[in-house]
C-alpha cells in the first residue's frame, strides 16, 4: 500500500519576487540539482518577519548540495560568472567561514530582473564514508539539514523547495515547530546569540525582548498534533535505517532507535566504545546541586558556582554500553539540552573547549 506523508507547509502572505524564485528552483529541479531557499526571506513571505535583509537585498540563503555534477563546477571554483539554465550568476563578494567555506554573495539575473542571493555549497557527496546520490529528490531532506544545523532560531525554520512530482512542483515548507522556541538556541554561545538577535530583531517589527512580549518570535506556539505526527514519521520511522549516534543526537531520539530493535549495535555506540571500550564525557557541574546536574559549557552561563571536569566510563561490550546510555541519563546526557556529554568522531569541533 505504501506510505503517505503530509508535510507541514505554509501559505505565502506576500508575493515579492515569487515568480522569479519559482523559475529558479524549477530550473535546478529540471537539472536534478539539490537546493533549497531558507533564511529570512521565506519567513518574510510567511508573515513571521516584517522585512528581510534590506541593507543588502539578499533574498535568502540558496543552499546547493555539492555533488559530482559538472554543471556546478563554476560554483565550486567560485568563478566570477556562471550560467545555469537561463539564469546568470555573478559573484559580488567572497566570504570565508571555517564551517562553510563555500559561501559567496551573488547577483542572479533572469530576463530583466536581477536579485542578490547568498549562496552556500554544502558537501553531502558522502555519508559515513560512502558515496551517495543527491539530486532534486533530496530537496526536502536538505531543508531539514539546514534547519537542524544552520538555522539556530525557530523564526527561520521556513523554506521554499521544488520537488520532481509529475511536474516540478514548488512547496512552501515549515518545520514542525515554527515560531515556538523563542530566542533560545542550543548551539550558539552568548556573544553569537546577542549578535544574531541584534540582526534579526528589526525584522520582527514589534519585538521588545521583554518577558511579556507577544511578537511572532517571543510568543511560544505549541505544535499541532498533525505536525508532530508528521515529524515523527519523517524523522524517526523513515530514517531509522540511517541512524547513527552523534553529538547532536537527543536522548529521546536515541531511545527511540534502541527500542525499535532495527538499528545495529555499531550505530548505537560511539566509536570509542569499539576501539577503546571506553567513553569520555566533558561537562560543567553546578556545585550547588551536589554534582547531580551536568551540562555542556554552552548550556549555562559560566560562574563561580560552575566547574569544568571529565568522567571516564568503561564497558565490557557494546551491549553494556547501550544499556548504560539508556539508563544513566544524568551521567551521559546533558540535563539541559539532552544531547550527549561525550564526543563522536564526526563532530565539527572535536575539542572539549566547544562543549
Amino acid at each position: 500500500m505504501g506510505h503517505a506523508v503530509w508535510l507541514p507547509n505554509f501559505t505565502p502572505t506576500r508575493i515579492d519576487h515569487l515568480p522569479f524564485l519559482h523559475r529558479l528552483l524549477q530550473t535546478f529541479c529540471e537539472l536534478d540539482i539539490c537546493c533549497t531557499i531558507t533564511g529570512t526571506y521565506p519567513s518574510y513571505i510567511a508573515g513571521v518577519l516584517t522585512s528581510y535583509y534590506n541593507s543588502t537585498p539578499y533574498i535568502g540563503g540558496l543552499h546547493i548540495a555539492r555533488t559530482s555534477s559538472s554543471i556546478l563546477d563554476n560554483f565550486y571554483r567560485k568563478a566570477d560568472t556562471c550560467v545555469i539554465g537561463t539564469f546568470q550568476f555573478r559573484i559580488v563578494e567572497r566570504q570565508e567561514y571555517k564551517a562553510f567555506p563555500d559561501f559567496s554573495n551573488y547577483e542572479i539575473t533572469f530576463e530583466d530582473v536581477t536579485l542578490a542571493f547568498s549562496v552556500t555549497i554544502i558537501d553531502v557527496s558522502t555519508f559515513n564514508g560512502e558515496p551517495v546520490s543527491c539530486g532534486s529528490r533530496s530537496n526536502i531532506n536538505l531543508s531539514e539539514f539546514i534547519w537542524e544545523y544552520m538555522c539556530p532560531f525557530a523564526v527561520k525554520t521556513y523554506s521554499i523547495v521544488c520537488v520532481p512530482l509529475n511536474t516540478p512542483t514548488v512547496l512552501y515548507l515549515q518545520r514542525h515547530r515554527p515560531a515556538s522556541d523563542g530566542w533560545e538556541s542550543l548551539v550558539l554561545c552568548d556573544d553569537c546569540l546577542k549578535e544574531i538577535i541584534s540582526i534579526l530583531q528589526p525584522m520582527v517589527g514589534n519585538c521588545t525582548l521583554d518577558p511579556s512580549c507577544r511578537c511572532n518570535v517571543c510568543l511560544r506556539q505549541p505544535p499541532s498534533l498533525r505536525n508532530l505526527a508528521c515529524h515523527t514519521v519523517f524523522h524517526y520511522t523513515f530514517n531509522l535505517s540511517q541512524f547513527t549516534l552523534t553529538d547532536r543526537t537527543f536522548y529521546h531520539q536515541y531511545l527511540y532507535a534502541v527500542e525499535s530493535q532495527t538499528v545495529s549495535e555499531e550505530n548505537l555506540v560511539p566509536d570509542t566504545v569499539y576501539t577503546l571500550a571506553s567513553l569520555k564525557c566533558w561537562f560543567v557541574l553546578d556545585k550547588r546541586c551536589d554534582n547531580s546536574k551536568r551540562f555542556h559549557r554552552d548550556c549555562v552561563s559560566p560562574s563561580e558556582r560552575h566547574c569544568y571536569t571529565t568522567y571516564m566510563m568503561y564497558f565490557e561490550d557494546a551491549e553494556e554500553a547501550i544499556a548504560s546510555l539508556c539508563d544513566d541519563t544524568d551521567v551521559c546526557w546533558s540535563n539541559f539540552c539532552t544531547r550527549p556529554l561525550f564526543k563522536t568522531s564526526d563532530c565539527l569541533f572535536y575539542s572539549p573547549t566547544h562543549m
